[in-house]
Protein backbone atom coordinates (compact mmCIF):
# COMPACT_ATOMS: atom_id res chain seq x y z
CA UNK A 1 0.00 0.00 0.00
CA UNK A 2 2.96 2.33 0.55
CA UNK A 3 5.83 0.82 -1.41
CA UNK A 4 4.07 0.17 -4.73
CA UNK A 5 2.67 3.71 -5.24
CA UNK A 6 6.06 5.12 -4.16
CA UNK A 7 7.89 3.06 -6.79
CA UNK A 8 5.36 4.04 -9.48
CA UNK A 9 5.88 7.70 -8.56
CA UNK A 10 9.67 7.23 -8.58
CA UNK A 11 9.54 5.78 -12.09
CA UNK A 12 7.44 8.73 -13.28
CA UNK A 13 9.89 11.23 -11.77
CA UNK A 14 13.02 9.50 -13.06
CA UNK A 15 11.61 8.66 -16.47
CA UNK A 16 13.66 5.47 -16.70
CA UNK A 17 13.32 1.73 -16.25
CA UNK A 18 12.86 0.56 -12.67
CA UNK A 19 13.22 -2.79 -10.99
CA UNK A 20 12.44 -3.34 -7.31
CA UNK A 21 14.71 -5.56 -5.27
CA UNK A 22 11.89 -6.22 -2.83
CA UNK A 23 12.86 -7.06 0.73
CA UNK A 24 9.83 -8.00 2.84
CA UNK A 25 7.62 -8.63 -0.19
CA UNK A 26 5.98 -11.44 1.77
CA UNK A 27 4.93 -9.02 4.54
CA UNK A 28 7.46 -10.30 7.07
CA UNK A 29 10.20 -8.32 8.78
CA UNK A 30 13.54 -8.46 6.96
CA UNK A 31 15.18 -11.88 7.10
CA UNK A 32 12.46 -13.69 9.00
CA UNK A 33 11.47 -17.31 8.24
CA UNK A 34 14.48 -17.89 5.97
CA UNK A 35 14.33 -19.28 3.29
CA UNK A 36 10.53 -19.14 3.13
CA UNK A 37 8.76 -16.49 1.09
CA UNK A 38 5.35 -18.18 1.31
CA UNK A 39 2.79 -18.84 2.68
CA UNK A 40 1.29 -15.41 3.01
CA UNK A 41 -2.13 -14.53 4.32
CA UNK A 42 -5.02 -14.50 1.80
CA UNK A 43 -5.54 -10.79 2.50
CA UNK A 44 -1.91 -9.96 1.77
CA UNK A 45 -1.92 -12.26 -1.27
CA UNK A 46 -4.72 -10.17 -2.80
CA UNK A 47 -2.80 -6.95 -2.05
CA UNK A 48 0.39 -8.45 -3.49
CA UNK A 49 -1.36 -9.49 -6.70
CA UNK A 50 -2.89 -6.03 -7.09
CA UNK A 51 0.46 -4.36 -6.37
CA UNK A 52 2.33 -6.53 -8.86
CA UNK A 53 -0.30 -5.84 -11.51
CA UNK A 54 0.05 -2.11 -10.94
CA UNK A 55 3.84 -2.26 -11.16
CA UNK A 56 3.65 -4.36 -14.32
CA UNK A 57 1.22 -1.87 -15.90
CA UNK A 58 3.95 0.73 -15.35
CA UNK A 59 6.61 -1.68 -16.68
CA UNK A 60 8.26 -1.98 -13.26
CA UNK A 61 9.93 -5.28 -12.45
CA UNK A 62 9.52 -6.77 -8.97
CA UNK A 63 12.11 -9.22 -7.67
CA UNK A 64 11.62 -10.59 -4.15
CA UNK A 65 14.48 -11.27 -1.79
CA UNK A 66 15.20 -14.73 -0.38
CA UNK A 67 18.17 -16.35 1.28
CA UNK A 68 18.97 -19.85 -0.03
CA UNK A 69 22.12 -20.23 2.10
CA UNK A 70 20.55 -20.26 5.56
CA UNK A 71 17.60 -21.90 7.24
CA UNK A 72 15.73 -20.73 10.31
CA UNK A 73 15.23 -23.81 12.51
CA UNK A 74 11.83 -22.41 13.56
CA UNK A 75 10.38 -22.70 10.05
CA UNK A 76 8.10 -25.27 8.50
CA UNK A 77 10.85 -25.93 5.94
CA UNK A 78 13.26 -27.02 8.71
CA UNK A 79 10.84 -29.56 10.12
CA UNK A 80 9.11 -30.75 6.97
CA UNK A 81 12.30 -31.39 4.99
CA UNK A 82 14.70 -32.44 7.78
CA UNK A 83 17.09 -29.62 6.90
CA UNK A 84 19.19 -30.60 9.92
CA UNK A 85 20.56 -33.48 7.81
CA UNK A 86 21.64 -30.96 5.14
CA UNK A 87 23.31 -28.51 7.52
CA UNK A 88 27.00 -27.68 7.32
CA UNK A 89 28.91 -29.49 10.04
CA UNK A 90 31.94 -28.08 11.86
CA UNK A 91 35.20 -29.98 12.29
CA UNK A 92 33.99 -30.77 15.84
CA UNK A 93 30.86 -32.42 14.42
CA UNK A 94 28.43 -29.66 15.43
CA UNK A 95 25.87 -28.04 13.15
CA UNK A 96 27.19 -24.69 11.94
CA UNK A 97 25.08 -21.87 13.36
CA UNK A 98 25.46 -18.23 12.60
CA UNK A 99 23.80 -15.10 13.81
CA UNK A 100 22.94 -12.62 11.16
CA UNK A 101 21.45 -9.13 11.26
CA UNK A 102 18.45 -10.17 13.35
CA UNK A 103 20.53 -12.03 15.94
CA UNK A 104 18.59 -15.24 15.26
CA UNK A 105 20.65 -18.46 15.28
CA UNK A 106 20.29 -19.69 11.73
CA UNK A 107 21.73 -22.84 10.26
CA UNK A 108 24.06 -22.78 7.25
CA UNK A 109 22.92 -25.37 4.73
CA UNK A 110 25.53 -27.32 2.76
CA UNK A 111 25.15 -26.28 -0.89
CA UNK A 112 25.79 -29.85 -2.09
CA UNK A 113 22.41 -31.07 -0.79
CA UNK A 114 20.29 -31.95 -3.83
CA UNK A 115 17.16 -31.94 -1.69
CA UNK A 116 17.98 -28.35 -0.68
CA UNK A 117 18.28 -27.44 -4.36
CA UNK A 118 14.73 -28.72 -4.92
CA UNK A 119 13.44 -26.82 -1.86
CA UNK A 120 14.93 -23.57 -3.17
CA UNK A 121 13.63 -24.27 -6.68
CA UNK A 122 10.11 -24.81 -5.29
CA UNK A 123 10.25 -21.42 -3.55
CA UNK A 124 11.55 -19.72 -6.70
CA UNK A 125 8.82 -21.40 -8.78
CA UNK A 126 6.15 -20.23 -6.37
CA UNK A 127 7.48 -16.67 -6.62
CA UNK A 128 7.32 -16.83 -10.41
CA UNK A 129 3.83 -18.33 -10.22
CA UNK A 130 2.82 -15.23 -8.23
CA UNK A 131 4.02 -13.07 -11.17
CA UNK A 132 7.28 -11.82 -9.74
CA UNK A 133 9.81 -11.07 -12.47
CA UNK A 134 12.61 -13.12 -10.94
CA UNK A 135 14.02 -13.85 -7.48
CA UNK A 136 17.07 -12.40 -5.76
CA UNK A 137 18.96 -15.33 -4.24
CA UNK A 138 21.14 -13.62 -1.66
CA UNK A 139 24.51 -14.75 -0.31
CA UNK A 140 25.33 -17.38 -2.93
CA UNK A 141 28.31 -15.49 -4.32
CA UNK A 142 28.57 -12.67 -1.84
CA UNK A 143 29.15 -14.52 1.41
CA UNK A 144 32.00 -16.48 2.90
CA UNK A 145 32.32 -20.24 2.46
CA UNK A 146 31.57 -22.40 5.48
CA UNK A 147 33.75 -25.51 5.39
CA UNK A 148 31.53 -28.55 5.83
CA UNK A 149 33.00 -31.59 7.56
CA UNK A 150 29.99 -33.86 7.21
CA UNK A 151 30.73 -37.45 6.21
CA UNK A 152 27.22 -37.78 4.76
CA UNK A 153 27.11 -35.07 2.11
CA UNK A 154 29.26 -36.76 -0.53
CA UNK A 155 32.09 -34.21 -0.55
CA UNK A 156 35.55 -34.25 0.97
CA UNK A 157 35.90 -33.28 4.63
CA UNK A 158 36.12 -29.52 4.68
CA UNK A 159 34.32 -29.40 1.37
CA UNK A 160 37.08 -28.75 -1.15
CA UNK A 161 35.31 -26.88 -3.97
CA UNK A 162 31.90 -28.20 -2.93
CA UNK A 163 30.58 -24.71 -2.15
CA UNK A 164 31.16 -23.55 -5.71
CA UNK A 165 30.01 -26.79 -7.33
CA UNK A 166 26.91 -27.11 -5.17
CA UNK A 167 25.63 -23.62 -5.91
CA UNK A 168 26.52 -23.94 -9.58
CA UNK A 169 24.44 -27.13 -9.80
CA UNK A 170 21.56 -25.50 -7.93
CA UNK A 171 21.53 -22.41 -10.15
CA UNK A 172 21.79 -24.45 -13.35
CA UNK A 173 18.87 -26.64 -12.24
CA UNK A 174 16.75 -23.61 -11.33
CA UNK A 175 17.52 -21.83 -14.62
CA UNK A 176 16.77 -24.94 -16.67
CA UNK A 177 13.47 -25.67 -14.93
CA UNK A 178 12.35 -22.03 -15.04
CA UNK A 179 12.84 -21.61 -18.79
Amino acid sequence: EVMVPSVVELKKRLGCNVAVHWYGSHCEPFNQRIPEVFPISPTFERKLKKGLQLMHRHKIHAIPYMNPRLCDPETETWEKHNVKAMACVTDAGEIHREEYITGLPWITVCPTAKKWHRIIYDIVKECLDHDYDGVYLDQISSCYVVPCFSNRHGHSRGGGNSWYKGYLEMMEMIRERCK
